[in-house]
């Protein structure tokens, strides 16, 4: 990235350095045109510009992919590059981990909060407080233990809502415990896998062939996501009931009965423009899933 200006100010010093010493005037007087005497330097710069063009588009991304393999097979060894002090860790998914101390032997720990979003309903509070513990790798490195000592766990359940009442309870629960074994499965950052998982900037790590191919992918994605909603709402709302039109029985009918039938006709239809709504997100949802 710093080529492209360091071969720019290098350029200004060299011609600058000629026209002080009055190099460029006595070339020109010698039938020397300007565009001669930069054709070398014009050269050089072609050729380094090629280079840099490779280096970002093919040296750069297959580094970058090679440096976190290496680092995800030693965080896997090495418990302690997963978690540092002080600092929110968010690698193991929906789990956010914070120590606050870690000894020298890089295995035991002090102070640590856990909290907890795994549930669906990330409104629910889950969170783990111990005073100390121990971490480690099991099964070479397959998963990653913390066992926990003198905590408390905070947990909020699902809500519940009385019969016949409009006011809803949320269920409370805390824990006291002397020991807490807490598991994490380090199989996400196996492989490719562990890098997509890992990494956000995973575009970083692909050239531009590997980026055409990713776009045309998700386009292809999308366009199926597509489908599969049009056919969705066509099967839903394929039997939609028409206009009645009017008949003898109808007219007959005594004018209160016909406005009771209007009005259930326009209550079922606002019914439905509400759930309308409801309906495309669920449908959209098995869709992308």
């Amino acid at each position: 990235m710093a080529v492209p200006i360091t071969v720019l100010i290098s350029s200004v010093m060299v011609f600058g350095d000629m026209a002080e010493k009055y190099e460029l005037s006595s070339m020109k007087s010698a039938g020397v045109s300007l565009v001669r005497i930069m054709v070398p330097s014009m050269v050089v710069a072609f050729f380094i510009g090629l280079f840099s063009l490779f280096a970002a588009n093919f040296l750069k991304p297959a580094s970058l992919l090679q440096f976190n393999k290496r680092f995800l097979a030693i965080r896997k060894q090495k418990s302690a590059l997963a978690i540092e002090e002080g600092i929110f860790n968010s690698a193991f998914n929906e789990t956010i981990i914070r120590v606050n101390k870690i000894d020298k032997n890089k295995r035991n720990i002090h102070d640590v909060l856990i909290y907890d979003h795994t549930p669906n309903d990330k409104s629910l509070i889950g969170v783990m407080t111990a005073k100390g513990g121990e971490m480690y790798t099991a099964e070479e490195g397959k998963y990653f233990v913390m066992k926990l000592d003198s905590g408390v766990q905070y947990k909020e359940l699902e809500k519940k809502s009385k019969l016949g009442s409009n006011k809803s309870e949320i269920p409370f629960m805390r824990t006291y415990f002397d020991h807490w074994t807490k598991t994490f499965d380090m199989s996400l950052f196996d492989a490719e896998e562990g890098l997509l998982n890992f990494n956000r900037n995973r575009e970083d790590m692909m050239n531009s062939a590997q980026l055409l191919k990713s776009i045309d992918t998700f386009r292809t994605n999308i366009r199926e996501n597509d489908g599969k909603i049009s056919q969705k709402m066509a099967l839903l709302f394929q039997d939609t009931p028409q206009k009645t039109t009017p008949t003898p029985e109808n007219l007959s009918k005594p004018d209160s009965l016909k406005k009771d039938t209007d009005l259930s006709l326009s209550t079922s239809t606002e019914l439905k423009a509400v759930s309308t709504d409801t309906l495309l997100t669920i449908i959209y949802y098995q869709c992308t899933h």
